[in-house]
């Protein structure tokens, strides 16, 4: 075959760029649904290999059990709650906001200014006076009905989204299942590495995501039920709402503590001191410290990302796609770190050189700080 011109050259590169545009811009609603797809694929790929070899090589027959074990075990359960902790958000909107409204109300009796200097004397002159913090808590009561409505409405227009997202991720985990490893292959030969520079990028990605996930999705799931059996048993109204919230805030460093220190605070101020005592005690000893038992048997020698790294990606995640965000911020943030990893390695002799007549430092771990 015959050595491409430069003009040919330009021109493939330039075509296939335009192609890829355009297949983007068509497949780009369901981006989501396609990486959430390959991830869960992934995560199976272990357990289908396994029932692969004890099904004879029947690989379509094992892809389509753990599919079907995936619909029941996965979407099932989370779908349940998720229905649970909607109406729950409803019953806790109706009651919080009339309740609010008549404790707080500018009708209200209650000295909400005398009562914080009470509790924290050393900062009586920093609490604003009655009436101003009575227009702060109302202008948050209408804002948080408000928002509660606006997701009810968004939840109703968008199930048909939601059960066509839902189809794409499940359609697409079981391709890849089949198929991953072929798409990946084809993939990385169209890359410019070289064959140890690509594996080293995928092993580094792999094991950056794997650690992420399992240390951080896993255990946030495990605290939000631990806070959620709590909250039921203290009597709080929403208990499977609030131990959803702990399981997405969970995610973030620290985030679970944004849930149970206001409900400690609430079961205080209505007077169930020994169940605010006991929630604060399960919450600070079981809820907060399982992370230290459950991480090392989880992630075991994964490189894990740091926490600032973690929270950042978690929070920018969210904000770009959504609901899905706080899975794929932090898969984007552990890419970056392998593509530098990836670079270092490529450039390794260029950046010795330049280390030693710099005096630059080393670069800095992706291991976790205590």
């Amino acid at each position: 075959m015959e050595k491409p011109t430069h003009f040919q050259s330009a021109f493939v590169i330039l075509l296939v760029g335009a192609i890829t545009w355009i297949f983007l811009s068509v497949i780009w609603p369901f981006t989501q649904a396609l990486l959430f797809g390959a991830i869960l694929a992934a995560f199976c790929q272990p357990a289908f290999r396994r029932l692969s070899r004890f099904l004879g090589g029947r690989r379509t027959l094992a892809a389509s059990i753990i599919l079907i074990a995936l619909i029941i075990f996965l979407v099932g359960p989370v779908s349940t709650i998720a229905g649970v902790g909607v109406a729950q958000a409803i019953e806790v909107s109706n009651a919080a906001v009339p309740w609010a409204k008549k404790t707080f109300g500018t009708t209200t009796t209650f000295d909400v200014h005398n009562w914080l200097a009470a509790q924290v004397p050393w900062a009586h002159h920093l609490i604003p006076d009655q009436e101003t913090i009575l227009g702060h808590i109302s202008e948050a009561v209408k804002l948080s009905g408000a928002i509660v409505m606006d997701g009810m409405k968004r939840l109703t227009a968008g199930t048909a989204g939601v059960l066509l997202n839902l189809f794409v991720t499940m359609f697409a985990t079981f391709y890849f299942m089949l198929n991953g490893t072929t798409v990946l292959d084809k993939i990385l030969h169209y890359t410019p590495l070289s064959n140890d520079h690509a594996k080293l990028l995928l092993a580094r990605f792999i094991s950056v995501t794997r650690a992420t996930v399992k240390g951080t999705l896993l255990i946030g799931t495990v605290q939000g039920i631990l806070a959620g059996i709590a909250f039921y048993v203290a009597g709080l109204e929403g208990a499977v709402l609030w131990g959803a919230l702990t399981i997405l805030l969970s995610v973030i460093p620290g985030g679970g503590t944004l849930v149970w220190i206001p409900a400690v605070i609430y079961l205080f101020y209505t007077g169930n001191h020994v169940a605010a005592i006991c929630v604060a005690a399960w919450c600070v000893g079981v809820v907060s410290t399982i992370d230290n038992f459950m991480r090392p048997a989880l992630v075991g020698k994964d490189a894990q990302m740091p926490s600032l790294m973690i929270l950042i990606g978690t929070l920018g995640g969210l904000y770009l796609y959504g609901f899905l965000g706080f899975i794929l911020g932090p898969l984007i943030c552990g890419l970056f770190i392998s593509a530098w990893e990836v670079y270092g390695a490529v450039f390794k002799d260029q950046l010795s050189t330049l280390s030693t007549t710099t005096g630059a430092t080393e670069p800095i771990s992706t291991e976790k700080t205590p």
